[in-house]
C-alpha cells in the first residue's frame, strides 16, 4: 500500500470510528441498550482499562502505552512495510484503530465501546470500530510473519 493509500485508509477509519463512537454517546444512554437481534445489541459502555476490562482504572497508562507504540510504528513502519503487502495492509488498521482509542481517551477518560455480541449465556465484551480495526491489522501481521510467501510482492 502506497503511502498517501495508507493515510488515507487511517483518516477514514478514523472518522469512522470517531462517527460511530460519537452516535452512540449521543443516541444511546450511559449503560443503556438497545436490541438489534437475538444475538446483539447496541450499547454505551465506557473502558478505562485494557481489553476486555483489563487493569480498570488505567486510563492515563494506557495513553502512555499507546503514544509508546505507535511511535515505535512509526519508527518501524517502513520495516513492517518492506516485509509485504499483508504487512503493508495491516499496518493502516493498527494505526487507526490506537490513535482512534487515544482520542477518546484523551477527550473522554475512557474508551467508548458500542458493539456487544452475546449467545446463550456467552457474552463477548463490548467492542468499538478502533477495536475491529487493531484486530483486522494484527491479523494481517500475524499472516505476513506465518506465511511471508503469501504476501510478497
Amino acid at each position: 500500500m502506497k503511502r498517501r493509500a495508507a493515510v488515507a485508509a487511517v483518516l477514514a477509519l478514523l472518522a469512522l470510528d470517531q462517527i460511530t463512537k460519537e452516535w452512540a454517546r449521543r443516541a444511546l444512554p450511559l449503560h443503556g441498550a438497545v436490541d438489534v437481534f437475538p444475538f446483539f445489541n447496541l450499547v454505551h459502555v465506557r473502558n478505562t482499562g485494557a481489553a476486555f476490562g483489563i487493569l480498570p482504572q488505567s486510563n492515563a497508562l494506557f495513553i502512555g502505552v499507546t503514544v509508546v507504540i505507535l511511535a515505535v510504528l512509526a519508527k518501524m513502519g517502513k520495516d513492517f512495510a518492506a516485509q509485504g503487502v499483508w504487512a503493508r495492509g495491516g499496518l493502516p488498521f493498527v494505526w487507526a484503530g490506537a490513535l482512534g482509542n487515544l482520542i477518546d481517551r484523551v477527550r473522554h477518560g475512557a474508551v467508548i465501546d458500542f458493539l456487544d455480541f452475546h449467545w446463550r449465556g456467552w457474552h463477548w465484551p463490548a467492542f468499538n470500530v478502533a477495536d475491529s480495526a487493531i484486530t483486522v491489522g494484527i491479523g494481517c501481521l500475524i499472516v505476513q510473519h506465518f506465511a511471508p510467501r503469501l504476501g510478497k510482492d
